[in-house]
């Protein structure tokens, strides 16, 4: 029977040298910027305003990332455009993602300088209003014919009234140029994070079977671990880019093969099945970063519970009803269980997403190395 002793010095290197891949490998990733966008930042930055409207409108109606929308009320509010600023400005606060109370504040401030701005020239577009008209001069008296005789000179002269300007328009205030604001959104603290995963798995099975104690393995090698699993996971983001969760893993395997055994299922000689199932659980904490709708995740899972790998022993030919087939049992890694793991979450909506894994798992006492690949839909609240 193998022991935890016996196991090769090369596969305590391989498992040293897969978990210093799968810890380094996380910090090399980095989602790259888009061109475009760059070049949008730097008409900005030159004052082309109108030039990096329009690389943003471009870049919004192809991504539909609502952070555009606050780059493009920024450059119709240096454009003096207030309908178009207020318009995107409002769109923003409303599909944004979370949007810090901060932010909110200095989107409405903005908004509430366009809405001045607007006012002010709606007021200078409009014809002044016209002063009211003088009032009408009496009727000279009729001269008489002593008033005949008096120079002209007396007679008293209208003067006309001058008309006051209309008051001229003050322009609004206007507070200096931010920068457009990077594409980056991060997944926001507090939010509940929820999942539901499928998947399979391959990995190292030694020591001896779940149902027939003779069937053991001298030298351990890769098994496959079942035919699938089932892994839902619920968390909590406990900062914008780090995740608390804790995941379960009900595992199915097949193609076992039942046999007769004495005293194993019972009293006797009995036809025995190995059962298919495995069970466990584990905390996971995950970093999340990433831009736009793609994020990656790295992080690492402490556990406890089985998993089970089904191999084939060819000396053994006596499973089945008539103890004519080769028998197919089950080793088990644990129980307990750690590991690292590898991700992408593909955003389809603010909401919803897709998630795609690859987790690391070691057994102990009873070795196993496991590697599952997983793929399964993600949901935030």
């Amino acid at each position: 029977m193998l022991t935890e002793r016996d196991l090769p010095s090369r596969w305590t290197a391989r498992v040293a040298t897969l978990l210093i891949a799968l810890f380094v490998g996380p910090a090399l990733v980095q989602a790259a910027e888009s061109p475009r966008e760059r070049k949008g930042r730097l008409l900005y930055a030159e004052g082309d305003y109108q030039g990096a409207l329009e690389i943003f409108a471009n870049l919004f109606a192809d991504t539909g990332d609502p952070l555009l929308l606050r780059n493009i009320g920024r450059c119709n509010q240096k454009l003096r455009r207030p309908e178009k600023a207020i318009e995107a400005f409002r769109d923003y606060l409303q599909r944004g993602r979370n949007i810090e109370p901060a932010e909110r504040q200095e989107i409405e401030g903005y908004v509430k300088e366009m809405e001045a701005l607007r006012d002010s020239q709606a007021r200078a577009a409009a014809p002044p209003e016209p002063s009211p008209p003088p009032p009408a001069a009496a009727p000279p008296p009729t001269p008489s014919p002593r008033a005949a005789s008096e120079p002209i000179e007396n007679v008293p002269v209208p003067q006309a009234r001058p008309v006051e300007p209309p008051e001229q328009p003050r322009p609004a205030a206007l507070t200096p140029p931010a920068p457009p604001e990077d594409n980056g959104r991060p997944l926001g603290a507090g939010k509940i994070f929820v999942a539901l995963a499928v998947g399979t798995g391959v990995g190292i099975a030694s020591g001896t079977a779940d149902l027939n104690p003779s069937h053991t393995l001298g030298t351990e090698g890769f098994a496959p671990a079942q035919l699938g699993h089932v892994a839902p996971e619920v968390g909590v983001f406990l900062t914008p880019h780090l995740l608390l969760s804790t995941q379960l893993r009900l595992q199915l395997v097949t193609g076992l093969s039942s046999e007769y055994l004495t005293d194993v299922c019972g009293p006797g000689e009995r036809y025995c099945t190995p059962s298919p199932l495995a069970l466990a659980g584990f905390g996971r904490l995950a970093w999340v970063t990433g831009s736009g709708s793609l994020h990656a995740l790295a992080g690492f899972a402490v556990g406890g519970g089985t998993i089970k790998h089904a191999k084939v022993f060819q000396l053994d030919g006596h499973c089945g009803p008539d103890r004519d087939k080769t028998c197919v049992d089950t080793l088990s890694g644990g129980p307990f269980l750690f590991g690292p793991f590898l991700g992408l979450l593909v955003d389809l909506s603010p909401s919803v997403g897709i998630e795609l894994s690859v987790n690391t798992l070691v057994g102990v006492p009873h070795f196993t190395l496991n590697f599952d690949l997983n793929l399964g839909l993600a949901f935030r609240f």
